[in-house]
């Protein structure tokens, strides 16, 4: 039997590596844009090598073009990780409603704000509506804000979960792909920025939201780094 021959060991294109040190700046951004667009078909054996790439290539301008395009595959990385998130405001606990058609109450809970794009309003759910499942885990009375939150957080962002609501009166499935729960979700429960909290507790205003979730960014970023050059990779 003839040995099955090993497959060619990837490597970063030539001629991206050599454009991404280019004279002309038009050709470097677009050389970079060009390795992302490539890196991010490679999955992690890309980021091995724009790393060593970072750290070995002799011109400072490619290590920071690599560099760049790692931070941006790790920042994908980063999205992916975490808690699951919808980008609602509901109601504290579950009410009962009747759908068109059936005689036998059902639990939900009602969505009172859905975050301008957020994986909710991308998913279709309006203010309004009222939840009354996602994928097959129905509420109970004994069901509050805080379980069906921590429902949604059980799964990985990027899941996509098949979200049971009633509009109007009936029923109706929508898919929404969750997306990262952000460090403000908890704190605020997705009230106005700038707003006050329950008792009158000031909540955090954007500016001071964007720069939690910049640092934690770039924390997870640093951290990636600090775990690659610990393994000698």
């Amino acid at each position: 039997m003839q040995p099955v021959p090993a497959e060619p060991a990837v490597t970063i294109p030539s001629e991206l590596l050599s454009k991404l040190g280019s004279e002309a700046f038009a050709d470097r951004v677009e050389a970079e844009k060009a390795l992302l667009t490539w890196s991010r078909g490679q999955s992690d054996a890309a980021k091995d090598l724009l790393f060593q790439a970072s750290r070995s290539e002799s011109d400072p301008e490619v290590r920071g073009r690599c560099l760049g395009v790692l931070r941006a595959l790790v920042d994908d990385e980063y999205s992916k990780d975490g808690q699951g998130f919808m980008g609602i405001r509901m109601g504290l606990a579950v009410v009962q409603i009747q759908i068109e058609g059936e005689n036998a109450f059902r639990f939900a809970i009602q969505i009172d704000h859905v975050e301008d794009g957020s994986p909710a309003q991308k998913g279709g759910l309006v203010m309004g509506d009222f939840l009354l499942a996602i994928d097959d885990r129905v509420w109970t009375k004994d069901d509050t804000l805080e379980t069906v939150t921590d429902f949604i957080k059980s799964f990985k962002p990027g899941t996509k979960v098949k979200a049971r609501i009633a509009r109007a009166g009936k029923p109706l499935d929508l898919v929404v792909e969750l997306g990262r729960r952000p460090i403000a979700a908890d704190a605020m429960r997705l009230m106005p920025f700038g707003a006050l909290g329950l008792g009158g507790m000031a909540v955090p205003n954007q500016a001071v939201i964007e720069a939690a979730e910049k640092q934690a960014k770039e924390d997870y970023f640093r951290n990636w780094l600090a775990r690659k050059k610990a393994a000698g990779k």
